[in-house]
């Protein structure tokens, strides 16, 4: 799992290249729901899901790409894409805290599949 930078005042995107067992990457066909929840980490191993940002549903139909795609900046090739968005809670808050972004996806099979990213909120 890469440790990302988060900005205090600002959201981000969850990217992912994401296959089936055959290692084949998914279409929108393969998903029935996108959920995600971002947790600030404590000491001894706590999540404390931050306000806002829990179990949020993501529309199939917007973040998950039927074709692969490479992000310019970053050159990852992901096929789905969840904005995390701070227009009305900030997903970030506390400069110098750890946070976990947790994204479950659903398959067509009723099968959840969860993908983590972690990062330290920096103004730097």
């Amino acid at each position: 799992m890469a440790t990302e930078k988060f900005r205090p005042a600002a959201g981000c995107y969850f990217q992912v290249l994401e296959k089936d067992c055959a290692g084949t990457a998914i279409t929108q066909a393969d998903v029935q729901s996108i959920k995600y929840t971002v947790y600030e980490l404590g000491y001894g191993g706590s999540r404390t899901p931050v306000t806002g940002h829990q179990n949020v549903s993501c529309s199939v139909a917007s973040c998950v790409l039927n074709t692969p795609a490479t992000d310019p900046e970053t050159s990852q090739t992901y096929n789905v894409r969840v904005p995390i968005s701070a227009v009305v809670n900030k997903p970030f808050p506390n400069v110098g805290s750890t946070y976990e972004i947790e994204l479950i996806l659903t398959d067509t099979n009723g099968e959840p599949h969860a993908e983590y990213k972690q990062g330290i909120c920096d103004t730097q």
